[in-house]
């Protein structure tokens, strides 16, 4: 298994899958899925417009990226309202997230964990639950953590690994 941080763009990072959460109470959109609506010419927000998708907490959209970024195939993942949205629902979260790979067979991710979890302390126990989790996820062999520079740089320098069959890179901005 591989675990990469990068802090490269988020539309130019190859995965077979690109993970963006959606909050129900959060518009206009804003971070990862506002970058990956505007990629995609507004097409997410027109889903969101005509309520085909709300943003609803377990509610998930597959799109296809139609070559506008690197993943081919985009999974729109609700996280309910921002306001009640806290740390303790990053497990089901992250839980519901790697159902989704495993059921559709994708090997290979990419995900913003601090797109949704702002506290440095919560993103680093949420990276490590993701990891954790991943053990019971055979079929899963790639994570890409697109996330800002200095989470890479802190992750790196406190030697986030997780064990010996987690291969994990880091990808600064000036790397």
């Amino acid at each position: 298994m591989h675990i990469k941080f990068t802090a490269k763009s988020f539309d130019k990072i190859e995965a077979r899958c690109a993970v963006v959460t959606v909050y129900s109470d959060s518009r206009p959109l804003k971070g990862i899925s506002a970058l990956v609506d505007w990629r995609l010419n507004g097409r997410l927000s027109k889903v969101l417009k005509a309520n085909r998708f709300v943003g609803a907490f377990g509610e998930c959209l597959l799109m296809p990226s139609e070559g506008r970024i690197r993943a081919p195939e985009i999974l729109v993942m609700g996280l309910g309202s921002r306001d009640l949205f806290n740390e303790s629902h990053v497990g089901s979260a992250t839980q519901l997230l790697l159902e989704k790979m495993a059921q559709k067979k994708i090997a290979d991710f990419l995900v913003s964990y601090s797109d949704f979890i702002a506290d440095r302390f919560e993103w680093r126990n949420g990276v490590r639950l993701l990891v954790s989790r991943l053990h019971d996820f055979e079929g899963i062999q790639a994570v890409n953590l697109c996330e800002p520079d200095d989470c890479v740089r802190d992750a790196k320098r406190r030697h986030m690994d997780f064990g010996a069959s987690v291969n994990v890179t880091f990808e600064t901005i000036s790397s």
